[in-house]
């Protein structure tokens, strides 16, 4: 197990939920790029992440997060509420 931990300072402490998320699984795949590269990664979340980083339209910092995570092999899936 890797752990990857990194504390939000500065302007990243106003990023909306969202983009947290989306910093979240770029910073994974800074830090776990070996993983990033040999294996098909699938990232559960309730955000439209996948939306997000295909949006040929965004700009500023998604853009370049976008860009960032092409080249790996990454599946959004929608993440599902435990059942009891």
């Amino acid at each position: 197990m890797y752990y990857v931990y990194e504390t939000l300072n500065g302007p990243k402490k106003f990023y909306t939920e969202m983009e947290k998320v989306a910093y979240a699984v770029v910073m994974a795949s800074r830090k776990l790029k070996h993983y990033f590269q040999a294996h098909k990664i699938i990232i559960p979340s309730s955000f439209p992440l996948d939306n997000i980083f295909k949006n040929l339209e965004a700009i500023g910092q998604i853009r370049k997060w976008a860009t960032e995570i092409n080249d790996f092999v990454i599946e959004f899936v929608e993440r599902n509420a435990i059942k009891s």
